[in-house]
């Protein structure tokens, strides 16, 4: 029985890849860089300051890309009440969840400003024990690193942890920590990472008991 569910963000939680689609592509835009799906696909799970520094230029500064960040962050606030929602049932879940005193992390690649715009906007800070965002890790997705550390400051064994991810990378680091995966198909389909033990379109028919088995 895993006793313990760690959520990603943007694509769990959130919906979010029409948001991210359209900052990525106003960036690339102004380096005069062709951008599309499959690079955003290939970004999903990484931190933002890594994909910069792989899709636009290993060699940029770290103060030229605070500053890319910080248009970013802007663009994320100007669109977010038009392209971000909550993924069906999540809410209905986290309830739940809340109600069977099951601990609950959050552990996603966002930076803490854009994190805070989610669980402020849709009121999500109170259904989560841990939260632990990219400004708090070394090494992003898929490294394990950010669920080892949610399993440690909740002082379980990453055994007993079931992941919610959406992701390439995302789902390998939470199989790299040794924990159990579901994956949300709002971006990829189980054939697209068959490595999960559990594929779900979303939250309106999963249930404590189906994760409780894994």
């Amino acid at each position: 029985m895993s006793k313990v569910v760690i959520f990603d963000k943007d694509g769990v939680i959130v919906e979010t890849k029409k948001l991210h689609f359209e900052k990525w592509k106003r960036t690339f835009n102004q380096h005069n860089k062709k951008f599309n799906e499959e690079i955003l696909n290939q970004m999903m799970g990484r931190s933002a300051r890594e994909n910069i520094k792989k899709f636009l230029d290993p060699n940029l500064s770290d103060e030229f890309i605070t500053k890319i960040l910080s248009e970013q962050l802007k663009s994320i606030i100007s669109m977010f009440d038009r392209y971000v929602s909550l993924v069906p049932g999540i809410l209905n879940f986290l309830k739940k969840l809340k109600e069977a005193k099951t601990p609950v992390a959050l552990a996603t690649s966002s930076r803490l400003e854009s994190m805070d715009l989610v669980l402020d906007k849709f009121k999500l800070r109170s259904y989560f024990q841990i939260i632990i965002n990219a400004n708090q890790i070394s090494r992003s997705k898929p490294d394990p690193e950010i669920y080892l550390k949610a399993a440690n400051q909740l002082k379980i064994n990453p055994k007993d942890c079931v992941v919610f991810e959406d992701s390439y990378s995302g789902v390998e680091a939470a199989k790299r920590a040794g924990m159990k995966v579901v994956l949300v198909m709002t971006s990829h389909t189980r054939k697209d990472i068959p490595a999960v033990d559990l594929a779900i379109k979303d939250f309106t028919k999963i249930n404590i008991n189906d994760i409780r088995s894994l």
